[in-house]
């Protein structure tokens, strides 16, 4: 039997206040992956462009996703991946339960993308006719 395939990522975070002190504060995440093994890139942020000029971040990719969604946008209101995430919250707490739950994210994917590769047989079809 083959080695088994893995899969993992890290995540290099920065964090920044932004706005104007005492007026409209919030804070910044920047996230960007790092594939250590298994992905072909590191684009498992999924975005969706809303127009011209502006893109909405809709999570952390599916196994599906990785699959059907290129790293540019193919057309109105299609969706895409990226390797960063740049996120803007009111506040510093809000911003860490965010990150926490996109860390958590990219681990499941990492465990699903590994269970997917290395525990499920190839479909066969087999046709009977008389």
């Amino acid at each position: 039997m083959a080695d088994p395939v893995t899969y993992a990522a890290s995540i290099d975070l920065q964090e920044t206040n932004v706005g104007v002190p005492g007026r409209d504060q919030g804070w910044r995440i920047e996230l960007t992956v790092r594939v250590q093994s298994g992905f072909q890139d590191a684009a498992l942020f999924r975005y969706q462009k809303i127009s011209a000029d502006e893109v909405l971040f809709t999570g952390v990719c599916s196994p599906a996703d990785l699959a059907d969604y290129g790293l540019s946008p193919s057309g109105d209101r299609s969706f895409f991946r990226s390797a960063e995430a740049k996120l803007d919250f009111a506040s510093r707490d809000a911003a860490y339960q965010v990150r926490d739950d996109i860390i958590a994210e990219v681990e499941t994917l990492c465990t699903e993308m590994a269970r997917i590769n290395n525990n499920l047989s190839p479909m066969r079809t087999i046709e009977v006719s008389s």
